[in-house]
């Protein structure tokens, strides 16, 4: 944690103004709830930002309501998620939700009844409609109040090729229907026109993860291709047809891939001339600065601007938890004043290059809104160069008010079915009553309009990206193939392995190698035309060789002090670790193992080894154990001789590597014995 910056802040007069024009006239526009709908919508939504225990089961409750198929399933679950309060009042229900168990008591089927309606019907508080029949009534509506839009079909990450392709479809019948009843709509110079002037009417938003269901960063190549050949047909279509194409954003973990399919199609003729295209930056990623320079870069090669839609990121709790889970640093920061704080330097970096970029501010945040607002106007970029985008059901005084001011608001409007919905409700529902949302702070918390203005790099303590170590243990962390590095690595190493292949493995006895009378070729079961090695196998003369040479070292390993072979067995993990990159190629072609596998195999056989010398640590010493006036008593582990290890295929390395470092950590010796399919491995273990 670095010290806090305490010097003083540049002017910042323009934002504030800005900001306080925009509350107040959100205040004359506002209604009795902050959210748009009324009553049982906004009362829950208001009640879960104040009550943590009340948003948990609420959670639960909508996540698992679509799979409710009776009334009375209903009914129990309320009862089990909503208990009356405790008693200090932090689980007690609101009035609305009360009264439906009460209900539900003397009436289950009306009591359900309600409370799914009500529940869909908040889902639908955030979503256009069903298809994009009911989605275009509520376009016009908006249309009819100055705010644009941009359509997205819920769902992300598909599970199937069927799946894939019907997404991909949907987003062209999208694109049909949207672009031909716009050829009836009306000019509104305020939402239809930028500063170079007419702008599509339609605009869409795609997610690559909804058009192919076999997105591999390992694959990388490959997964780039599908997904431009899969894209293709949405541009062509959105050109003829004059329609907007804004690629979203994911997880971190295809973020780098979404931005390299958007580049490469870009760059390709038949679009590289067309101004209309968009795509996410998130600025709550470490690396989105660099990424906002790249695409700069990019922009001034490619000779015709696109647009960045800026926003914050709407994945922080999965990717904070995901790092943990593997170890890995964190790709977000991890405090929202450092998000708020990198949003306006991404921006400036856009408007500072505003002749190759546009602009979208993607915010609910009337701070970070005001500060692009007021960037802008100090480099004189005209006001209707860039626009304001919003989530559709959120923030609508918002929206009136800068309508009111004459800027560009987009809303952001998914159209799909209740499921997807469903999941996309909790996303808004955990962003909105996050203890460090803005929505929160205003509407629920009452923050003065000068701190919820504050600029963010005022006292800003920056964090670290890294994951605090466990105290006792921490396991070797996967790779992280949504990296540069590790891919070449590994791409590296699966040619280099290969120059091996021809190699024949002897049996190694007692220090010495000896040829078998029998002899295997190892196949790789991708490719059975391809050997990985020749194996030479032994027979019952050779087992019984190793097993008197184990049997006669015994006497001396098993006297050598556990602290050497604390050491000998920490080095072993040392080089698997070392030569990582080869042992995972080696298995891709021996064991059909995927990238992902082979690292987490080879992972598992370091832990295996530092984990036992960890523990001999303990073991080695006697333990004192009982208490009797006059006596002392001590229990101490013995090795107790040869250990024969014969270890399956499917985990190559690591249940070997971890049988085998168990027995000799402990000072036994051992006669090894692989699976006959994983030879190769097993002798570049030996």
């Amino acid at each position: 944690m670095s010290e806090p910056n305490s010097q003083p802040l540049k002017d910042d007069q323009l934002v504030q103004e800005i900001g306080t024009t925009i509350f107040e006239k959100s205040t004359q526009a506002s209604g009795k709830s902050f959210f748009s709908k009324d009553f049982w919508y906004g009362r829950i939504m208001e009640w879960s930002m104040k009550n943590e225990t009340f948003k948990t089961q609420m959670f639960r409750f909508v996540d698992v309501l679509p799979y409710l198929n009776s009334s009375s399933e209903v009914s129990r679950h309320l009862k089990e998620y909503f208990a009356e309060g405790d008693e200090n009042g932090e689980g007690k229900l609101p009035s609305v939700f009360n009264f439906g168990m009460g209900l539900g008591s003397l009436a289950p089927s009306l009591m359900a009844g309600a409370i799914r309606k009500n529940v869909t019907e908040m889902a639908r508080m955030f979503i256009t409609g069903e298809n994009p029949k009911e989605a275009l009534n509520v376009i016009k509506k908006a249309r009819k109040k100055n705010i644009a839009f941009t359509v997205d079909i819920l769902g992300e990450a598909t599970l199937s090729e069927k799946e894939a392709l019907d997404y991909q479809r949907r987003y062209l019948e999208l694109i049909d229907w949207l672009a031909k009843d716009a050829k009836n709509w009306n000019t509104i110079p305020l939402i239809d026109q930028n500063h170079e002037g007419d702008i599509p009417k339609v605009n869409v938003s795609v997610k690559l993860t909804s058009i192919y269901s076999q997105i591999k960063v390992t694959a990388w190549e490959e997964s780039i291709s599908v997904l431009k050949e899969r894209m293709r047909p949405i541009l062509q279509k959105a050109m003829q047809e004059n329609v907007f194409i804004n690629v979203d954003m994911e997880h971190y973990e295809v973020k780098d891939l979404t931005f390299e399919v958007f580049k490469q199609l870009l760059m390709e003729e038949e679009f590289r001339h067309y101004p209309h295209w968009g795509i996410v930056v998130q600025a709550y990623l470490r690396d989105s600065l660099d990424d906002v320079k790249g695409l700069v870069q990019f922009s001034k090669e490619r000779g015709c601007p696109f647009t960045i839609r800026l926003v914050k990121g709407a994945y922080w709790d999965s990717e904070t938890i995901e790092s943990q889970q593997e170890g890995w640093p964190y790709p977000v920061y991890t405090n929202k004043q450092e998000s708020d704080a990198n949003y306006e330097d991404c921006a400036k970096e856009i408007l500072t290059h505003h002749e190759h970029l546009r602009l979208s501010i993607g915010s609910h945040n009337v701070r970070s809104i005001a500060a692009c607002l007021a960037m802008a106007r100090k480099m004189n970029i005209p006001q209707n160069a860039l626009e304001i985008q919003m989530l559709y059901g959120m923030a609508d005084m918002f929206k009136s008010a800068l309508v009111d001011m004459n800027y560009r608001v987009r809303e952001y409007c998914p159209v799909g079915e209740l499921i997807p919905g469903m999941a996309y409700l909790v996303r808004r529902l955990l962003e909105n009553t996050s203890n460090e949302s803005f929505l929160r702070s205003k509407f629920a918390e009452d923050v003065s309009i000068s701190d919820l203005l504050k600029d963010p790099n005022q006292n800003l303590e920056k964090t670290t990206a890294d994951i605090t170590p466990n105290e006792f243990f921490n396991n070797l962390p996967l790779l992280d193939f949504t990296l540069v590095e590790p891919r070449e690595k590994m791409e590296k190493a699966l040619k280099q392995t290969q120059e091996f292949f021809s190699k024949e493995h002897l049996i190694h006895i007692d220090g010495k190698d000896y040829k078998g009378s029998e002899t295997l070729e190892s196949l790789n079961p991708s490719n059975k035309t391809q050997s990985v090695g020749t194996i030479h196998l032994a027979g019952e003369k050779e087992a019984e060789m190793a097993v008197v040479a184990a049997k006669r070292t015994f006497s001396t390993w098993s006297k050598t002090p556990a602290e050497e072979r604390i050491r000998l067995v920490d080095r072993l993990a040392d080089i698997i670790e070392a030569r990582r990159y080869e042992l995972m190629a080696i298995e891709v072609f021996e064991a059909g193992k995927s990238w992902v596998e082979a690292d987490g195999d080879i992972c598992e056989a370091v832990d295996f080894c530092r984990y036992y010398a960890l523990q001999m640590n303990g073991l080695a010493q006697p333990q004192k154990i009982g208490w009797v006036p006059g006596e002392e008593n001590f229990y101490t582990y013995l090795p107790r001789g040869v250990v024969a290890v014969i270890s399956p295929w499917n985990f190559p390395l690591a249940i070997l590597t971890g049988m085998v470092a168990a027995s000799a950590v402990t000072g036994n010796t051992v006669v090894m014995k692989p699976a006959e399919q994983t030879s190769v491995t097993a002798s570049w273990l030996m």
